[in-house]
């Protein structure tokens, strides 16, 4: 795992799937994905509540586990840099990513995939870290948007929601 570069990084990381009224975590993480906003292709978030910023600094095809004999499966790896702009803690992990395809259905980043996936304690002004999201994107898919939606106290979903535009697809394989 990359880790944050600062002292803070001894700090703990919350279970934060809580988040909203009974709802499983899944749907929970979806509710909130649903509300965001759009902001400029430069991935950093517009206006005064600038909480951080997200550069996708690759992709590539991971492999994800499959049973015996079943077809192999591969996820989208999205290598990215996380900066906290706030003084706040923002949260750093993998499972408050999601992927907007072009035909707008929504895939939530996984664990399996590429190493080390994006997954750090709470970054404070100035921190950073790499790591990867990994979307299990179907091969028929393309995808148009990166969603990053992680809490921060104190700061309305649309201050800590960013969508960043891609142009992405998993590479077809050559089986001849």
């Amino acid at each position: 795992m990359v880790g944050p570069t600062s002292p803070h990084s001894s700090s703990p990381t919350g279970d934060v799937r809580w988040l909203t009224s009974g709802l499983p975590w899944r749907h929970a993480a979806r509710a909130l994905l649903a509300l965001s906003v759009a902001c400029s292709p430069t991935s950093k978030p517009t206006g005064p509540g600038k909480v951080f910023e997200l550069e996708v600094l690759a992709q590539e095809k991971c492999p994800l586990p499959s049973k015996p004999g079943a077809p192999e499966r591969a996820a989208l790896g999205l290598k990215v840099k996380l900066t906290a702009l706030a003084p706040e803690g923002v949260a750093a992990n993998y499972f408050y990513a999601s992927l907007i395809s072009s035909d707008g259905s929504r895939y939530l980043a996984e664990l399996p995939g590429c190493a080390p996936a994006l997954s750090a304690p709470p970054l404070f002004q100035g921190e950073t870290v790499e790591g990867y999201l990994n979307m299990p994107l179907p091969v028929n898919k393309v995808a148009k948007a990166l969603v990053y939606s992680p809490p921060v106290g104190g700061y309305p979903v649309a201050a800590r929601t960013l969508e960043i535009p891609l142009q992405a697809a998993l590479p077809q394989d050559d089986k001849n």
